[in-house]
């Protein structure tokens, strides 16, 4: 009896911990962009939902690239994360784009 009972509460916890993380597994699928990053010639342009920013690279205060993403700081509080990867051709593309249009003093490569 006691051994019952020793198995089965820890049992019953584990199965009710793993269907929790099922469950809210199910609900984050097919969840919402938290925002959309848009590099052009003229800056970067910021959408969620239906607002829209637009910043000019004289508004890009820093950026970082980092082993998984860039920081692009458009003020002091502000930034936006893209995801990046050293070998993602788009991330490539985006770090050129920015270098073509901010100062070296701006961007900084901890990679």
């Amino acid at each position: 009896m006691l051994l019952a009972v020793g198995l089965g509460i820890p049992a019953a916890y584990f199965l009710s911990y793993f269907l929790s993380v099922r469950q809210r597994s199910k609900a984050l699928k097919g969840g919402k962009a938290a925002y959309t990053l848009t590099l052009s010639d003229e800056g970067v342009q910021v959408t969620k939902g239906k607002q829209r920013v637009h910043f000019v690279w004289d508004k890009v205060t820093a950026v970082y690239r980092l082993p998984r993403s860039i920081c692009l700081y458009t003020g002091p509080h502000n930034a936006f994360l893209l995801p990046s990867d050293q070998e993602n051709e788009a991330s490539s593309r985006a770090w050129v784009l920015m270098a073509e249009h901010l100062d070296p003093q701006r961007m900084k490569d901890r990679t």
